[in-house]
């Protein structure tokens, strides 16, 4: 599909859009006509992956802002344009195995992102992410943030070396790193004994002391707190920039004049009007579908404690590290989630997508061994009737708008 408008093709659209306007203009001066604004720019997605050049955005909207009842040939166009850009949502898995790697299974990490943007969060980054991360066309100069779900370090052992790795390949611009505070205290240790300098700030914010969502360009993200040996956490990601219109009634009735204000909105921008007024972009936004969510979860042996924050999800990303037969043998779970606990949570929240991962090593990927990773999803699919995978490494799952899960791979 295509993600973006040529300037040729805009151009051609240009030219016919400006004889629409010289047609149909009943004043001698194009400058003087009149602009009711009743389709405005608020209602043709400006986004950027849509015009990610400047000069293309600034002449879109000037044309729609100041012609928007003489222009139905460009608004068509545009609205057109719009459905051709690629929304699911991608989730990468750069690693799927529990506690150490395997032959075929690197220990935890997964990367969520747009499928129409090159931004990416990376969720856990245990030991060797960043040659997983080689593998992909992922790239650290465009990582906005990191998520550690807990700190042990098949889920953290990795983030000194990627953190070097991005510096030594020239990032600038900060990363956000949510994660225990403990954590903060690793990387300064690391830093500090082995002289790691990084050409880049980090902005560290400690997921026990987070009270309210934290707003990414992509996402807003709040963290849930499961059950394990240690502290540990799960984050439910809220789309956001979901494709939406201006509420044009409330605007007029908030006095926010017509013009760029109405463009800033709808990229979700809030501003201030002059008489110092603050107008949120997601009050004056009426989105065309659902927003979807995305639940991804660290270590837990209590499902349970998704309960809230699993309602209304698209997608639930959770650990399987043993089967229940495994657990019986070894007389402990070891603090972890069977396959059958998780698949009957799913079940009972009637989630439409689950997608397990974080398998004990002792489940080979050889389906002559035993135990062998088809146990594993046996025992999930005998609790639950949903659309359902088994993650494995360098694998790409897509979430669709339609809130549809299927697996992919990379172009």
């Amino acid at each position: 599909m295509r993600a973006r408008i040529s300037l040729s093709a805009l151009m051609l659209a240009v030219v016919v859009f400006m004889k629409e306007v010289l047609v149909h203009a009943r004043v001698e001066s194009v400058g003087v006509l009149p602009c009711p604004c009743r389709l405005a720019w608020g209602q043709i997605d400006s986004r950027r992956e849509i015009f990610p050049h400047e000069a293309t955005h600034r002449l879109v909207s000037t044309l729609v802002c100041r012609y928007p009842d003489h222009c139905p040939v460009l608004e068509t166009w545009i609205v057109s344009q719009r459905q051709c850009v690629d929304i699911d949502m991608e989730i990468v898995f750069l690693g799927t195995s529990a506690g150490v790697p395997t032959r075929k299974r690197n220990v935890t990490a997964a990367a969520l992102k747009k499928q129409s943007g090159k931004a990416w969060y990376l969720i856990d980054c245990g030991e060797g992410t960043q040659h997983r991360v080689l593998q992909t066309p992922l790239s650290l100069h465009r990582l906005e943030a990191v998520f550690i779900t807990h700190v042990h370090g098949d889920h953290c052992y990795g983030l000194p070396g990627l953190l070097a790795s991005a510096s030594m390949a020239g990032r600038r611009h900060a990363l956000t790193i949510i994660a225990p505070a403990s954590i903060r205290d690793f990387l300064d240790a690391i830093q500090a004994t082995t002289g790691l300098h990084l050409t880049f700030p980090l902005e560290f914010v400690a997921v026990e002391a987070m009270d309210v969502s934290l707003r990414l360009p992509d996402f807003a993200v709040e963290p849930v707190k499961l059950s394990h040996g240690v502290a540990s956490y799960g984050f439910v990601f809220h789309e956001r920039g979901v494709e939406s219109r201006l509420d044009t009634e409330r605007l007029d009735t908030l006095g926010v004049p017509r013009g760029p204000d109405w463009g800033r909105l709808h990229r979700g921008e809030d501003v201030t009007l002059d008489n110092g007024t603050q107008v949120r972009s997601e009050d004056v936004l009426l989105p065309e579908r659902p927003a979807r969510k995305v639940v991804i979860c660290g270590d837990n042996d209590d499902p349970l404690r998704l309960e809230t924050a699993c309602r209304g999800a698209s997608l639930l990303v959770h650990e399987a590290t043993y089967t229940e037969d495994v657990v019986e043998r070894l007389g402990t779970d070891n603090q972890h989630s069977t396959a059958a606990a998780v698949a009957t949570f799913a079940q009972t929240m009637a989630l439409p997508n689950l997608i397990l991962t974080h398998f004990s090593p002792r489940y080979h990927d050889n389906r002559q061994a035993t135990p062998n990773i088809d146990d594993v999803e046996r025992e999930a699919r005998s609790h639950y009737r949903h659309t359902l995978y088994l993650a494995r490494d360098l694998e790409t799952y897509r979430l669709s708008r339609d809130g549809e899960v299927h697996r992919a791979e990379w172009p």
